[in-house]
Parts: structure tokens; C-alpha cells; sequence
């Protein structure tokens, strides 16, 4: 009721405000408009409201308004309420797309080591893989023992006799030698020394005298280069100022031979027997003396420079002097006793320069 008072307050204030206006804007009738409100106002001011084709009846003046008004002004900004209380947490939203991948952090400090787990269980064996590369070849074995001696040669051509030399003072009695054929009867004599054995030849470049037995022969300053001497017996031989340069001389004994000043550059000496050998100033640069024997050698002043004594023995060998530059060792007996392998590789210091 309350409401309806103020309505009436309000809008008789808008009729006499309206009753002001000139008879032009009075109209008997409302004309069907339902966007307004229409209303008849009475001679005494008291308003009726009406459909919208209703007339008004006499006495009565037509007064419409708008159902809705113009938006007024905005009013100033009321004060700040106090805050309500925190509703409930709402339902989790769908997950966001990833970000972009941050910058790798700096490495952190290594951990503790962690405990040795147990040991699994053995796992099947797998299927045989296929050969590997040939591998590089093992290290030479240790030398064998010297074999037996090879039977002696075939008797070569007899040479010229040669003219009867005077008679010298009678010397040990040397090794037989082969039989010749019979010279003319000559006076006898007495027992001469044992001939040098080299009177009628002086070059044996590239001969051929494998397992020849050369024992006691004096073949001193004998050109020799190339020869194949392999498993020839030169026992006791001397072979002074011979040059040997590039000789094969494998398995050759060579037991107590005087080889002093021979030139052996870049000899083929595997297995050799050089044992209390006289090879004092000899050269053997680039010889090859894997597992020869050079037990009680003599190398004095020897030149060894890039010998290869790989397996070789050299104990009780005198070596004072000797050019030891660029030797190869390998499980090498040293002069006194010990090997190459405990000594760095060297025999230097142990009896060798």
C-alpha cells in the first residue's frame, strides 16, 4: 500500500505539471500504443488508468508517459563494501598445456656411490659372434736347442796343385782334411802346419755353403757378403776383416769363431751360436741376433747400433765399449744374469753400455 501511495504522489506531481501544457498536446483518444502508459485525468486532478484504445470519457484529458525511462546519469561510485566470506575451492580446471623446456641447470655435485647390488643370474649364452681380425703376431719363443750338426757337404772339385812351399816348423796337428788328389812324389819332410785353407779363393760373394763344415778353416778377410751360411760348423774358424755383410748365417755355430774386425752389417743371425766368440771391434749394425747365443762373448768396441737381441743370452759377455744406440730388447739376458724385461727394457747398466 505503502508503494502505491508513493506511486499516486508521483504521478499526480507529473499531472500538474502536465495540465500546464498548451490544449495542443491534449487529446481525447490514446491511439494503441503499448509502449506507454495511458491515463485520463480528471477535471478535479484524480487519474484514471486505461487499456490502450480506451478513450477518455468528458471532463477527462489523455495523459501518456513512457513505460520505461531514459537511462539517468551514472551515480558516483558507492564506498567499498565489506569483504564477503572466502567461498568454497572450486573444481580443478583442465591441465594447461606444457611450457616451453626451461634452461638446463647447472651440473649438481657427484653423489655417494651407491651400494654393489647383487649379483644377477647368469644369463643364457649368446650366439657365437663371428671371427674377429687376424690378431698381430705373439712374440718370438724362446730359442730352442742347438740342433745336431748336418752331415758334412760333398767334396768339391780338387784345385791345382800348387807349388811346394818351404818347409815350415812343425805346428799341432790339425783337423784331416779331404783327401786330394796324389802329386808327384816331392822329398819328404818333415810334418808342416796346417795350411790357411784360403790360399786358392778370396771371393765367396752369394755362395752357397749351408751346413758346410767350416771348422778350424782360416777364411780371414774372405768376401762373404750374401753368402748362405745357414747350419754351416765354423768351430774355432777365423774370420778376421771377412765381410759378412747381409751373410745368412742361421743356426750357424759359430762357437769360439774369431770374427774380430768382421763386417756383419745387417746379418741374418737367428739362432746362431756365437758362445765365447771373439768379436772384438766387429760390426754389427742392423743384425738381426734373435735367440743367438752370446754367452761369454767378446764384443769389445763392437758396434750394435739397431741390433735386434730379442731372446738372446748374453751372460758372462764382455762388452766394453761397445755402441749400444738404438739396440732392441726384448726378454733379453743381460751380462749379468738379469733380463731386459726387469730392467725397462734395457740391458744398460747391466753389464752392456
Amino acid at each position: 500500500m505503502k508503494g502505491l501511495k508513493n506511486f499516486t504522489l508521483i504521478v499526480c506531481a507529473m499531472v500538474t505539471g502536465l495540465l500546464g501544457l498548451s490544449a495542443a498536446g491534449m487529446v481525447s483518444a490514446h491511439g494503441g500504443d503499448t509502449s506507454l502508459v495511458h491515463a485520463c485525468v480528471k477535471g478535479n486532478g484524480q487519474i484514471r488508468i486505461n487499456a490502450a484504445n480506451e478513450p477518455c470519457g468528458n471532463n477527462e484529458t489523455p495523459l501518456d508517459w513512457n513505460i520505461q525511462g531514459a537511462t539517468g546519469a551514472v551515480g558516483p561510485q558507492g564506498i567499498q563494501g565489506t569483504a564477503g566470506a572466502t567461498g568454497p575451492i572450486g573444481a580443478t580446471g583442465p591441465q594447461g598445456t606444457t611450457g616451453a623446456t626451461g634452461a638446463i641447470g647447472t651440473t649438481g655435485p657427484q653423489g655417494n656411490t651407491g651400494a654393489i647390488g647383487t649379483t644377477g643370474p647368469q644369463g643364457n649364452t649368446g650366439a657365437i659372434g663371428p671371427i674377429g681380425p687376424l690378431g698381430a703376431a705373439g712374440a718370438i719363443g724362446p730359442q730352442g736347442n742347438t740342433g745336431p750338426i748336418g752331415p758334412a757337404g760333398s767334396i768339391g772339385p780338387a784345385g791345382d796343385t800348387g807349388s811346394t812351399g818351404a818347409t815350415g816348423a812343425a805346428g799341432a796337428q790339425g783337423p784331416a782334411g779331404s783327401i786330394g788328389p796324389i802329386g808327384p812324389a816331392g822329398p819328404t819332410g818333415p810334418q808342416g802346419p796346417a795350411g790357411s785353407g784360403s790360399s786358392f779363393v778370396s771371393n765367396l760373394v752369394g755362395a752357397q755353403l749351408q751346413s758346410a763344415d767350416l771348422r778350424y778353416r782360416n777364411l780371414a778377410g774372405l768376401d762373404l757378403h750374401t753368402a748362405d751360411l745357414s747350419g754351416a760348423n765354423l768351430t774355432n774358424a777365423n774370420l778376421t776383416n771377412a765381410n759378412l755383410t747381409n751373410a745368412r748365417l742361421y743356426e750357424t755355430n759359430l762357437t769360439s769363431a774369431t770374427l774380430t774386425s768382421a763386417n756383419l752389417y745387417s746379418a741374418f743371425l737367428r739362432n746362431a751360436n756365437l758362445t765365447s766368440a771373439n768379436l772384438t771391434s766387429a760390426n754389427l749394425t742392423s743384425a738381426n741376433l734373435t735367440s743367438a747365443n752370446l754367452n761369454y762373448a767378446n764384443l769389445t768396441n763392437a758396434n750394435l747400433t739397431n741390433a735386434n737381441l730379442t731372446n738372446a743370452p748374453l751372460f758372462g759377455a764382455t762388452m766394453t765399449g761397445a755402441i749400444m744406440t738404438g739396440v732392441f730388447y726384448f726378454n733379453t739376458t743381460c751380462p749379468d744374469g738379469t733380463n731386459s724385461d726387469d730392467n725397462g727394457g734395457t740391458c744398460s747398466g747391466h753389464g752392456a753400455p
